[in-house]
C-alpha cells in the first residue's frame, strides 16, 4: 500500500561523523512525526537517505512510485542544501505538497520562502501535531492558515 505521507531525512554527504566514525544517527524527528500520523490512522513511509545513501533520483523515483499526498523533509542548517535539493526532486514528480521543518527551516522560515524553491509550508518548532493538524486540513480543503506553527 502507497503511503499517504512520505518522510524524508536528505542525503548527507558530509558528516564528519559519518566519514570518519561510520555513525549514523537517526532522524528523530520525523520519526516523532510518523508515530503521531500511524496513531492517527494515517500510512507513512521514512526515507532515511543518510542512512541508506539514497539519491536525489531514488527520491523522485520513490514519490513518482508511491505517489503521497504530502512529503515532510527536515533541515538542519549544515545540511539545508540537502533538504533543499530533496524538495527539487520531490516536486520534479509532480507530486505532493512540500513541507519544511527541523531547526533550520524553524529559525530562517521567511529566506525559505522567499527563495525560488519548491516548499509549499513550512513547521516551525515541534512538528508532530502541526504536521497532523495540516494533512488533515489539507485533505478536508480547510485553510491551514489557521495552523499555529505554520508558515506558508
Amino acid at each position: 500500500m502507497a503511503p499517504d505521507v512520505l518522510l524524508i531525512n536528505p542525503p548527507d554527504q558530509k558528516s564528519k561523523y559519518k566519514k570518519y566514525l561510520n555513525i549514523r544517527i537517526p532522524p528523530l524527528g520525523i520519526l516523532y512525526i510518523a508515530a503521531v500520523l500511524e496513531e492517527n490512522g494515517i500510512s507513512v513511509e521514512v526515507m532515511d537517505c543518510a542512512a541508506d545513501d539514497t539519491t536525489y533520483a531514488d527520491i523522485r523515483e520513490r514519490v513518482e512510485q508511491t505517489r503521497p499526498f504530502i512529503v515532510g523533509i527536515t533541515s538542519t542548517t549544515p545540511l539545508i542544501d540537502e533538504a533543499l535539493q530533496s524538495a527539487e526532486a520531490v516536486k520534479m514528480a509532480r507530486g505532493p505538497y512540500i513541507v519544511l521543518g527541523g531547526p533550520h527551516a524553524t529559525f530562517l522560515h521567511h529566506e525559505i520562502l522567499t527563495e525560488n524553491t519548491p516548499i509549499d509550508f513550512v513547521i516551525k518548532g515541534e512538528g508532530e501535531y502541526t504536521f497532523l493538524e495540516l494533512y488533515r486540513m489539507l485533505r478536508s480543503g480547510g485553510d491551514p492558515g489557521t495552523i499555529e506553527g505554520l508558515v506558508f
